[in-house]
């Protein structure tokens, strides 16, 4: 071979051996045996060290695998922490922003409306009036703030006009209320009380045909349902 396999450096001629046999003997011919043995350090070139672009180890060929895979363990491990924190935070965030449930999309309110009695002649608070009773069901109204509302009328539906706005509406017209707390869906009132005073008729002395109109109404304003209507018959007497 004329040139290094490994880096193409020239390389001297190699010694010829020429074998014959003379009295037993083996000789050799053209034989520099001086050069044998030697290292490669000494023997290439007759030079006493490593030429300048003697072979070393390729970079390419050093081990990197590892600190490859090391990378991206790491990325793994950082995308991982990431989803980890992200689904934490919503969950927290949900945990202390609960939001109030609300009617679903397109549920109706409605009432049953089963029946209405009245007590008379009844004290509460030092005064006397009725105490009226209904009994109904609701529907699609849970956590809806409502009430439920009787306004006093004339057997021609004239509705009775408060004086000292203390049973009134904000119309102006006699009236009680009731707020309702629904805490089930449907809701049931077996035996719903309001009570209303005589004297909150803002009525003169005499005998009168009155009307209570019943109806679920919204906190806000607003009817839901008209429930029934009471007629009654009330005496109203002298001061």
């Amino acid at each position: 071979m004329r040139f290094c396999l490994e880096c193409g450096t020239p390389l001297p001629d190699a010694p010829i051996v020429v074998n014959w046999q003379d009295s037993g003997t083996q000789r050799q011919s053209n034989v520099d045996t001086a050069s044998f043995g030697q290292s490669v350090q000494t023997h290439v070139g007759g030079r006493s060290s490593f030429p300048n672009n003697f072979p070393t180890a390729p970079q390419s060929a050093r081990p990197r695998g590892n600190k490859k895979m090391f990378i991206i363990a790491g990325g793994i491990a950082a995308l991982l922490l990431l989803v980890f924190a992200g689904g934490a935070a919503i969950i927290g965030y949900n945990i202390i922003f609960t939001p109030k449930p609300t009617p679903k999309p397109g549920l109706t309110a409605s009432a049953d409306f089963n029946r209405i009695w009245v007590d008379y002649d009844v004290t509460e608070n030092k005064k006397k009036g009725m105490q009226i009773h209904t009994n109904f069901t609701v529907h699609g109204m849970k956590d809806v703030d409502s009430y439920l509302a009787i306004y006093f009328e004339t057997a021609d539906g004239q509705r009775l006009r408060d004086k000292n706005k203390s049973y009134y509406s904000t119309a102006g017209e006699v009236a009680v209320y009731k707020e309702l707390i629904i805490d089930y869906d449907p809701g049931t009132y077996d035996d719903l009380k309001i009570f209303m005073p005589y004297d909150e008729l803002d009525l003169k002395e005499g005998k009168y045909n009155l009307k209570m109109s019943v109806d679920l109404i919204h906190k806000s304003g607003g009817v839901i349902q008209k429930l029934t209507t009471y007629d009654f018959v009330y005496t109203q007497p002298g001061r």
